[in-house]
C-alpha cells in the first residue's frame, strides 16, 4: 500500500509516486498587474515562463535512506483511471538529480522539480477547449535501483505539502494611435 501523508520515490523494487493536480483558469493577479482595483489573470493568455512542483523533503528512515544522488524523473500518467498500473507518457524534463543530504540531516530543503513544457501543454489545451484538464503526473526514479534506498518528500495535507510555481508575463495589447 502507498505510504499515508508523504510521498515515496525509488528504492527496490522502485516506487512511484502519483499526484493529480487541477489547476485553476483564472488565478488573482497581483499589485503590480493590476493595480489598487485588483483582477483575475486567465492563464491560458499568459506566457507561461516556469512551472515547478515545489517538494519539501523529510527524513527517510535511517536503514532506507539514500546512498547516492537520486534522480527524480516526472511523466504524466496517460490513463489516470488505471493507477497504480497506468501507463507512462514521456519525460517531462531531465530527471532532476537530489542530494541524498537532503533526506538525513537536511530534511525539510525545498526542491523544484521542472514542470513547465507539461503545463505549456496543458494551458494550450485548456485555451482551445475552455477547460483546464486535470493532470495526473508519477514521481519515479528513471532507472531501476540496485540499492534499497528511497527518498520521500512531505505529502498533503500539511506543512510543506506539495505546491506549484508559476512564473508566467503578462502582455497586454499594444493600442496604435
Amino acid at each position: 500500500p502507498p505510504p499515508s501523508g508523504w510521498l515515496r520515490v525509488g528504492g527496490t523494487p522502485s516506487w512511484r509516486s502519483v499526484l493529480t493536480m487541477s489547476l485553476p483558469r483564472e488565478v488573482t493577479g497581483t499589485p503590480e498587474t493590476c493595480g489598487s482595483v485588483g483582477c483575475e489573470i486567465d492563464l491560458t493568455e499568459v506566457h507561461l515562463n516556469l512551472a515547478e512542483l515545489v517538494l519539501t523533503t523529510r527524513q527517510t528512515e535511517l536503514a532506507f535512506q539514500p546512498q547516492d544522488t537520486t534522480g527524480v524523473d516526472i511523466r504524466p500518467a496517460l490513463n489516470p483511471e488505471l493507477l497504480p498500473k497506468s501507463p507512462l507518457g514521456g519525460a517531462v524534463a531531465f530527471p532532476k538529480p537530489v542530494p541524498r543530504e537532503l533526506f538525513a540531516g537536511q530534511a525539510g530543503t525545498q526542491v523544484f522539480l521542472p514542470l513547465t513544457p507539461l503545463l505549456v501543454q496543458v494551458l494550450d489545451s485548456a485555451a482551445v477547449t475552455g477547460t483546464v484538464p486535470v493532470t495526473s503526473i508519477a514521481l519515479f526514479t528513471n532507472i531501476e535501483p540496485h540499492l534499497i534506498g528511497f527518498v520521500s518528500f512531505e505529502g498533503a495535507g500539511g506543512a510543506g505539502a506539495p505546491a506549484l510555481r508559476l512564473l508566467y508575463t503578462v502582455a497586454n495589447p499594444v493600442g496604435l494611435p
